[in-house]
Formats: structure tokens, sequence, C-alpha cells
């Protein structure tokens, strides 16, 4: 729930999601690494419809074999734009150095990258 809501862009259940993460136990590090792997995925699935891979064969390249959250990644690569995806790296990158650094708190570092991640302002608030 939490990846999908970030990268399908509905900030509010992203949040509530992060919050009840954090709550229950969730470390930053376990969740920075979740979001990283599905920005990875995005990033192998744009490649290989960008072949003209069927979705079959996206899914063997990416590793899901399950029709439903192959469906969803697809729709999540197609929605979302190469320079868009690397701006989320870079944003995990710089979440990740500054709680290594112990410049920011967790879950301020969360908050800011999941806003940025699920587009405060854009559509599915």
């Amino acid at each position: 729930r939490f990846v999908d809501a970030v990268f399908g862009r509905k900030y509010t259940v992203a949040m509530e999601s992060l919050r009840g993460l954090l709550e229950d136990g969730a470390t930053a590090s376990y969740l920075l690494g979740m979001l990283g792997r599905q920005v990875r995925l995005l990033f192998q699935a744009q490649e290989a419809l960008s072949e003209g891979l069927t979705q079959e064969q996206v899914g063997t390249r990416v590793g899901l074999t399950s029709e439903f959250p192959l469906r969803l990644l697809i729709d999540q690569a197609r929605g979302r734009d190469p320079g868009e995806l690397l701006a989320f790296h870079g944003a995990l990158l710089e979440a990740d150095l500054a709680l290594k650094r112990g410049v920011m708190a967790e879950a301020t570092a969360l908050e800011l990258v999941v806003g940025q991640l699920s587009g405060i302002g854009t559509r599915n608030p």
C-alpha cells in the first residue's frame, strides 16, 4: 500500500501509510530501500517497454510474475518521465545521506522524500 500510494501520486494515503509503518517499527533504511527498489523497477520497466517488450516479457525482465503488481508497475512506468525517476533516485540518496550524517530526523527525512515522490500539488491527493 505504501509504495503504491507514493508512486500512484496519492500523497495523503502515502503519508498515512508511512506513519503507520513507522508506528509499527519500520526503520527508515527499510522504507528507503522499498522506495529505491520501486524506482529501480520503474527504470527497468521503462527500458523494457521502450524496447517493445510485451507485458509478460517485462515481468520476466524485472522479476515479477504476478499479473496485478506487474500491470501496476507498467502503468506507473508509463506515467513517469525518466528524468522524474532520476530526480527521485537523487531525492532518495539525499534522504539516505541526511539520515546517515544525522542532520535530519528519520520521520522528517521520510516525510520530505514521500512528499517529493508522491507529487505534492499534483493529482490524486
